[in-house]
């Protein structure tokens, strides 16, 4: 094994590893120097076990290590259509751990493309299917149809993105099948505009299975939504959505078919692809003001056997603010495993959040980021946009930290500056950012 950047702990180091205490949780660490094109997988004392890199020297936007030793990854296609679109990508690839392609496919033209994540769905032989996210485009002229306030279209952009999310069935070393499909269009509501698509009387508030198609945070931002985060509950068969245009996530049934997944009705939940449960903003349907979400990513189901099995773990940005902060809801669920839907004009419990870590303007990511609780109870945390992951106990104490070694020309020197770290974007996100972080219990090749 090799380090990934040579040196040893000191105590000008500021980048690699920074600390590696009794009682963190052994494991690997998988993340992607998204301006290096390169994933990792780390073991705690910061030891590079294998790293993958794009061959066409494209960015890597996130990455996922399968049980079998394979790395699905999402390459960014760079598309002229979509290079205004953060999170675009477009092309799927299955990795062997020696590096070369088992299988990729595109999905990507002046429509539509795929963005942010690519969750493995395994099947019962053993095969995955990925689960994604594609933005299509729709015009004006389709979206006011639709019910859409005319003054929140046009202008520069005369399109919105609309969100559908696929399963996607790999075939052969390039091709696929689409084997299940969920789109937003079908799960529109709007209030104002009686001739238009979509109208139902009093909107939202009366259907908060449905999408208000006139909420928006930004009036003319095509992308609107900017669904950023899935997770998959193979137990549930339920899917978890991170929309930060809205401040919330949501989560629907997987266990529909296509046909029902378009429609309010059927499926293992009885309500179609309609949305099961929602929580992180009230005004999203107009159920009141309180608002817990600043921007969100990283929303997963804790998995069984771990401390706090069941519940969701998901990162606040605190976008507008100075700190973020990792949440934990529990959703209300009734003895049959059913989401406990409020009275009209109630919120979704639960209340309040069921566990909260912040740590000041000690830990802030106004972009992308993700925790993970860990078997032992601990909980690691990716801060994204300075490259920083560390881990905390059950105290809140940091027993392992590190910090992303890599910028676009390739590995920076142990003790540099961190103000002296490139600059990746306006926003002021450092060039060793990191979408996303996952520590496995152990690794297969």
């Amino acid at each position: 094994m090799l380090a990934l950047v040579s040196f040893q702990l000191s105590g000008q180091q500021t980048v690699g590893l920074l600390k590696n205490e009794q009682g963190a949780y052994d494991g690997y660490t998988l993340f992607t120097a998204r301006h290096y094109h390169t994933s990792y997988l780390i073991n705690n004392e910061g030891e590079k076990i294998n790293e993958w890199k794009q061959q066409d020297g494209l960015r890597v936007e996130n990455c996922r290590l399968l049980d079998n030793g394979q790395l699905i990854r999402a390459v960014n296609l760079g598309l002229p259509a979509f290079e205004m679109h953060a999170g675009a990508h477009g092309r799927i690839e299955l990795v062997n751990w020696d590096g070369s392609i088992s299988w990729s496919m595109v999905y990507g033209d002046e429509a539509h493309i795929l963005h942010h994540e690519v969750i493995p769905i395994k099947q019962d032989d053993g095969s995955f299917h990925f689960l994604a996210s594609s933005w299509d485009k729709i015009s004006a002229s389709d979206a006011i149809a639709n019910g859409r306030n005319p003054n929140a279209v046009g202008g520069r952009n005369n399109y919105i993105l609309v969100e559908r999310l696929l399963e996607i069935e790999p075939v052969g070393s390039n091709d696929y099948n689409i084997v299940w499909e969920w789109n937003i269009m079908n799960h529109l509501v709007q209030e104002n505009y009686p001739s238009e698509g979509n109208y139902i009387e009093n909107g939202v508030a009366s259907n908060p299975q449905l999408v208000d198609f006139n909420y928006f945070k930004v009036s003319r931002n095509p992308d609107w939504l900017h669904v950023n985060g899935l997770d998959y509950n193979a137990t549930l068969n339920q899917i978890i959505v991170s929309i930060p245009g809205f401040d919330e996530f949501i989560i629907i049934d997987h266990g529909t078919t296509t046909a029902e997944a378009a429609g309010h009705t059927g499926g293992k939940r009885g309500k179609g692809g309609d949305i099961l449960y929602r929580w992180g903003n009230h005004n999203s349907y107009k159920a009141g003001s309180t608002k817990y979400f600043d921007a969100l990513h990283g929303p997963y189901w804790i998995p069984q056997g771990y401390p706090d099995a069941g519940k969701i773990m998901v990162l606040n940005n605190g976008k507008s603010s100075d700190k973020s902060e990792i949440v934990i809801v529990a959703p209300n669920i009734d003895s049959f495993g059913n989401y406990l839907v409020p009275e009209l004009g109630k919120a979704f419990e639960p209340q309040n959040s069921d566990w909260t870590y912040s740590n000041g303007s000690n830990f802030h990511t106004g972009n992308m980021g993700n925790g993970q609780r860990l078997p032992n109870g601990n909980t690691l945390i990716n801060e994204a946009v300075k490259g920083r992951f560390f881990e905390i106990d059950t105290n809140a104490v940091i027993v392992w930290e590190y910090r992303c070694p890599t910028i676009a020309s390739g590995p920076m020197e142990y003790n540099i500056k961190l103000s002296d770290i490139p600059i990746s974007n306006a926003g002021g996100d450092l060039e060793n950012e990191v979408y996303k972080i996952i520590r496995s219990v152990s690794y297969t090749h």
